[in-house]
């Protein structure tokens, strides 16, 4: 039974106690899916209680949807199928429920249990649905060859505030990092971030032994980095400055239509270093998805690997759908495209534990919500033209790689 003691029709635990900084933006949600808010340097301070996150609290606690983006949630559901929100509902985030609401179940301002940070956007991988605000690869290309996307003007403008709201953000940590339960680092690639050593050095000196350290990364790193960053963090979780390390390993499918996908990979790199991480057993390994028209056919080949590996011990996961660029999001292709694809991936999905159920469930809702879709002529030509420049630019060919959707494609032109 969940200890999130909001139970109108509409809570979701994220909302109060989840808060992504986006200080290369810069900007605040407190979910992936919803509208983010402006940060300056006179609201960073206050990023996880802005005006528009307390008016969503103060709507689900009416049993209203807030909209901003909650929609994503709402569509799942009204298909039949099982949303993050609800997802994150369940027992395996109790521990997430700020203390706040524990004594007033309708407070609105709260500190944080969850907060993940994206400092700037160094990177070594061009993925298709990211763009110059997470990756210098990709802001690099853009300089070089112009905009991909079609009628996208997409510019990266470097925050010039950032030194000074990064300052005011450690101030903010030096108050609030005993609430923290999980702290996340994201990029660009943290293990290229210099700002990886400044988060390892802030808790080496504020130990909080109740919080899990997440790194969200690509794994095409080298060898000597990634054993240079196993014995810092060893050595934190051995002195129990920290309760653990996850390794949040973003990886969407298998074989060359992931590389094609995540521009740069490399994916023996990404197996050999996964596979290191798999013997050390203190380390928590996860593997993020991203689900896209371009990766759904080939993940169940991607789970015959974690099937493998769940064998040396669990392997756990989560996945979210393309939403920006919306050509990249599967229900813009309508039903009938991917139904067999999800009955391969929900039979290939484990289901030994509640989470890997939820997550099952979850997956299936997915597809539920794609079958439940209407083909969008103009995204799907918009995907041609943008897989069409790419080509152009990085000498790549993705008739052979996914000849279904050429196929599709020349049903549409016609």
């Amino acid at each position: 039974m969940t200890n999130f003691p909001i139970q109108s029709a509409t809570a979701c635990r994220l909302k109060w106690g989840w808060s992504t900084v986006f200080l290369s933006k810069p900007s605040t949600a407190s979910c992936h899916r919803v509208n983010q808010d402006k940060l300056n340097l006179d609201n960073i301070s206050n990023f996880h209680n802005l005006p528009r996150k307390i008016a969503d609290r103060q709507a689900m606690l009416q049993g209203q949807w807030p909209g901003g983006g909650c929609e994503y949630c709402k569509r799942i559901e009204d298909a039949g199928g099982f949303s993050d929100r609800q997802l994150h509902l369940t027992d395996h985030f109790n521990n997430l429920t700020p203390a706040e609401l524990f004594d007033n179940p309708n407070a609105v301002e709260v500190v944080p249990t969850v907060l993940e940070i994206y400092f700037n956007n160094t990177c070594n991988l061009k993925c298709l649905y990211c763009g110059p605000w997470f990756s210098s690869k990709w802001e690099s290309e853009i300089a070089k060859f112009g905009e991909a996307r079609p009628g996208k003007q997409w510019k990266h403008e470097h925050n010039p505030d950032y030194d000074q709201m990064v300052a005011k953000l450690w101030t903010w940590m030096e108050t609030n990092y005993k609430s923290l339960r999980a702290f996340h680092i994201l990029g660009g690639e943290p293990f290229m971030q210099t700002e990886l050593d400044d988060c390892i050095d802030f808790f080496d000196q504020h130990p909080n032994p109740l919080m899990s350290f997440v790194i969200i990364t690509n794994l095409t790193i080298s060898d000597a980095m990634l054993d240079r960053y196993i014995a810092k963090f060893q050595k934190l979780v051995g002195q129990k400055k920290i309760a653990r390390l996850q390794i949040s390993a973003s990886l969407d499918c298998w074989g060359p239509q992931q590389e094609y996908v995540r521009s740069g990979l490399n994916l023996a790199q990404w197996k050999r270093n996964f596979e290191k991480l798999l013997q050390l057993r203190w380390v928590n390994l996860h593997i993020n998805h991203a689900l896209s028209g371009l990766t759904i056919k080939t993940l169940p080949d991607l789970l015959d690997h974690m099937n493998e590996w769940s064998k040396v011990r669990p392997i756990f996961s989560s996945f979210m759908t393309v939403q920006d660029p919306a050509f990249m999001n599967p229900s813009i292709f309508g039903p009938n495209v991917f139904t067999d694809d999800f009955a391969i991936i929900n039979s290939k999905m484990p289901d030994y534990s509640e989470h890997h159920k939820k997550f099952k469930e979850h997956m299936f809702g997915i597809g539920k919500e794609i079958e439940a879709a209407k083909p969008n002529i103009p995204l799907i030509l918009d995907l041609k033209a943008y897989l069409e420049t790419l080509d152009a630019r990085r000498n790549t060919d993705y008739k052979l790689l996914f000849p279904w959707l050429k196929d599709i494609f020349d049903q549409y032109e016609t």
